[in-house]
Order: structure tokens, then C-alpha cells, then sequence
């Protein structure tokens, strides 16, 4: 069956998917509210107020309710003023959403969630989806983990102190998600986690600082994990973190050294620049102890393991006693590629 389309203006269509049986089958007479809900979307700008009350987690007809989140999705998108106007109308209704039962109906809930974030809602009261975004982190759902992965994602580009509050108890969760068998999902962690640990080295959110420190134990496992993508990705955060200005932040970075070091013998050239790159960092740190931490580290041990495993160039570097690396390109004479 084809879905039921409605012209709400010329740049938007409203499509019903994915709600099924919008229109009678074997007989079945369509759902009020679903009725409803399309006379609604005929409306320009959307009706987003009656709109909400279709949002109530006490209606026992999940499509009407993934219809409803539909048209609010709509809105965001081609409406924003509008959206905007309602947001704190709708938000609520929204939230309460992600208790459903229907996984369908909590991806629904979380995608526009995230328009919420993009659009820059950040009432007090936007810290309440964490417990829900918590237990989503963890669905047996790809597709619901994703959502909740993106809606973090918008909330650590904020520039707002209670979106970027709301990243702070999810992050050892995130760390957990780069195992995941889904490349997008993991992708996407890494994506927030990166995020959340450039934002903690300029943010004067205490709590956010040390959240990012208290992951990278667990997160410095993953540069053994035999994945170059994730280790690279690691190293970014890492190299991120070893920039703070913050020395909570830069000594915890110090502790991770030693792993940082063992992808100098990585066989992926990549993954040795990737390298370098926070030890160099690290050595024109002001915190002390990472600095000392990456002077300690025997280079001179690594440097012809280094140079050995590429045909076409090697880097690496040298620690002065003034902490100082400085990064080139050499070639060893072999030009055959």
C-alpha cells in the first residue's frame, strides 16, 4: 500500500511512514487520531499546540503518536520559526515519549529531540531525558542506540551549559558503544566523545572536565583493539585533551603515555603520525607531569622502529631536556615505494 501524502506547501510533503494502515483495511475504519493528525498537516504553518496532544504517553495507539513526532519533525525542519515558537509547548510531551514501550515510537522521540538541541532549547528541565537516553544507549536496537548517540552529538556542540550537562553522565556508556558491532553507532560515539573533549578543554564546566578524565582508562584499551580507524580516533580525543588548559585534564593524559608510545610501533604509518602528534603536544604542555611523562618515554628506542616501517618517509621525533619535540619528515633512501 502506498503511503497517504498530503501538500502542506510547495517545499513540503508530509509522508505518514512510518505509520501503516493509515487508510482502512479489511474494513477497519482509520484512527481518529490519525484523521485528525492529517487534517492537521493540510495547515500551514502546522497547528504544533493541537499537534502535541497527540504526543500524550497515555495513547494507547503508537502510530498516532509517531505520526504526531512526524509532523513535529517536519516543522523543525521547514518550519523552524514556528518549531521554535512551540518548543516549549511540545518539549515534554516529547520526552515523556521515550518511556514507550514501541521502539519505534522512542526513535521517533529522540530524532526530534535532537531538532530540539540543534534549534538551541536548553530549559532547565532538559537534563530529565538523561536516565531515558541512558537506557536507549544500551537498546538492542541499532537504530534507536543511533539516535540517541546523535541526539548527544547535538547537545556537546552546544554552546549552552545545561545541553552540555546532559553529555556528562553518558560518557562512559559512549566509551563502551566503540565495541559496538554497528560501525555507525560507534562512529558516531566517537564523534561525541571527540566533541565533548574539545569542548572540556575551554568549557568552565568543572563536571564535564572530569567526566572526559575519568573515561580514559577504558578508552586507552581501544588503542589495542586492532582497528586503526578506532585507534586513530582514540588518539584524536586524546590529542584534544593533552591541549587542555586545564591540569586535571592534561596530568590524566599523562597517565595514558605509555599506550600513546606502543602505537609508535604501529604498522599503519597513520596511526604513528596520529601518535606523534599527542606526544608533540604533550611535550609543549604547561602541565608538568605530562610533559615529563612524554620525555620519560624512550624514543630513541622506537625511532629506528619508526623510520624501518615506511618505505617512503618517517616521522619522528626527538624530546629535548626543555621538553621540547620537534616533528620531520625524512626519507631513507628508498624511492621504489
Amino acid at each position: 500500500m502506498e503511503p497517504a501524502k498530503f501538500k502542506v506547501e510547495k517545499a513540503l510533503v508530509i509522508d505518514l511512514y512510518p505509520v501503516e494502515h493509515i487508510d482502512p483495511v479489511d474494513g477497519e475504519e482509520v484512527h481518529r487520531g490519525i484523521t485528525e493528525l492529517l487534517e492537521c498537516s493540510k495547515v500551514s504553518p502546522l497547528d504544533l499546540q493541537r499537534i502535541s496532544k497527540f504526543l500524550s504517553p497515555d495513547d494507547d495507539d503508537p502510530d498516532v503518536q509517531r505520526a504526531a513526532l512526524q509532523l513535529l519533525g517536519h516543522a523543525a525542519e521547514w518550519e523552524n520559526e514556528n518549531f521554535a515558537k512551540f518548543m516549549s509547548v511540545t518539549f515534554d510531551s516529547v520526552a515523556h515519549l521515550l518511556s514507550s514501550l514501541d521502539f519505534r515510537v522512542q526513535w521517533g522521540a529522540l530524532d526530534v529531540l535532537k531538532m530540539f538541541f540543534w534549534s538551541g532549547y536548553h530549559d532547565e528541565g532538559v537534563t530529565s531525558v538523561v536516565p531515558s537516553v541512558l537506557l536507549h544507549l544500551q537498546s538492542p536496537e541499532t537504530d534507536v542506540q543511533l539516535a540517541s548517540v546523535e541526539l548527544l552529538d547535538a547537545a556537546a556542540r552546544s554552546t549552552t551549559t545545561e545541553l552540555v550537562r546532559v553529555v556528562v553522565p553518558t560518557l562512559p556508556t559512549l566509551v563502551q558503544l566503540l565495541s559496538s558491532k554497528c560501525i555507525d553507532v560507534r562512529d558516531a560515539a566517537l564523534g561525541v566523545l571527540i566533541v565533548s573533549a574539545r569542548t572540556s578543554t575551554g568549557s568552565n564546566i568543572e563536571e564535564l572536565a572530569e567526566a572526559v578524565a575519568a573515561t580514559l582508562p577504558a578508552l586507552v584499551q581501544f588503542l589495542s583493539s586492532g582497528d586503526i580507524e578506532v585507534e586513530i580516533a582514540v588518539l584524536e580525543v586524546l590529542e584534544a585533551i593533552a591541549e587542555s588548559r586545564n591540569g586535571k585534564l592534561a596530568e590524566a593524559v599523562g597517565s595514558t603515555v605509555p599506550a600513546i608510545a606502543q602505537m609508535l610501533f604501529s604498522p599503519h604509518t597513520r596511526g604513528q603520525i596520529s601518535a606523534l602528534k599527542v606526544l608533540e603536544v604533550g611535550a609543549r604542555s604547561d602541565t608538568g607531569k605530562l610533559a615529563e611523562a612524554v620525555a620519560s618515554t624512550h624514543f630513541r628506542a622506537v625511532e629506528g622502529q619508526i623510520i624501518r616501517s615506511n618505505k617512503m618517509f618517517a616521522i619522528y621525533l626527538k624530546v629535548s631536556y626543555r621538553f621540547e619535540i620537534k616533528v620531520r619528515a625524512c626519507g631513507n633512501g628508498d624511492d621504489s615505494g
